[in-house]
């Protein structure tokens, strides 16, 4: 794989190892801006304050360094802020700039924003979007960067339906063993994920997927699979025989 898709990173940066031939990732994540992201309101305790040096932190582990960071949107804060929120976030914050440094607990670093890491040994580049929400955040380079990628990537997050609207052909899935890929019929927020759609026979798998991958969470290793259930058939029966 050329170029991989991965939603919902937060600092899960290890599959650089287990896709050691794939030199560009492509990551997104609604945080530090929120966990539970909403498309006018922010919450300050869904804000996850120390988020970024974390990545800082784990990237660095893997060899990656921060290259490049560019706010997307700089206005979108003025989206989801109260009055006084607003007003806190002036007095804290140069919002043309990226803070990198969360020293005083203010909602920095809210705006969309891409984040571009390189490792000069493995040759590897991530570009990370961080305060980005493929529904609410969307880009033309973004946009891009999705249909670029040759694979996708799912780990813990299940990624909205929306997401397939900018694949213009099937992509592999490898769906990491740490994930559960069942059906949720009755939680709203789940209804639309992919998973979901394919359980309630909502899309053609076919059309947007080519391959699916059981991927082990420890140690990359990979099983090729006929679908979404018997992803989550072989995830169990390993669970089971205690081999994840």
């Amino acid at each position: 794989m050329k170029q991989l898709l991965y939603i919902g990173t937060w600092h899960h940066i290890k599959p650089v190892m287990h896709f050691p031939k794939t030199k560009k990732f492509i990551f997104i994540d609604t945080q530090p801006r929120s966990e539970h992201d909403e498309p006018d309101y922010f919450y300050e305790g869904f804000y996850r304050r120390r988020f970024i040096d974390g990545l800082l932190v784990k990237c660095h582990k893997y060899g990656f360094v921060l290259q490049n960071e560019k706010v997307l949107d700089s206005d979108y804060y003025k989206n989801v802020l109260t009055i006084r929120q607003f007003e806190q976030y002036q007095r804290q914050t140069n919002k043309s700039e990226i803070r990198l440094e969360f020293d005083t607990g203010q909602p920095c670093c809210i705006n969309p924003t891409l984040l571009t890491f390189v490792n000069k040994k493995t040759k590897q580049k991530i570009k990370y979007y961080v305060s980005t929400n493929i529904l609410y955040n969307m880009n033309d380079e973004l946009e891009r960067d999705i249909r670029e990628s040759n694979g996708l990537i799912v780990s813990g997050y299940l990624p909205d339906g929306k997401l397939l609207e900018y694949f213009n052909k099937p992509k592999p899935f490898y769906g990491y063993s740490g994930t559960v890929y069942g059906h949720y019929p009755d939680e709203v927020d789940n209804r639309n994920n992919i998973c979901n759609l394919i359980h309630t026979n909502r899309i053609d798998p076919s059309k947007y997927f080519s391959k699916f991958f059981l991927v082990n969470w420890k140690n990359g290793e990979m099983e090729e699979c006929l679908g979404i259930d018997n992803i989550e058939d072989k995830r169990l029966q390993k669970i089971e025989n205690r081999t994840i």
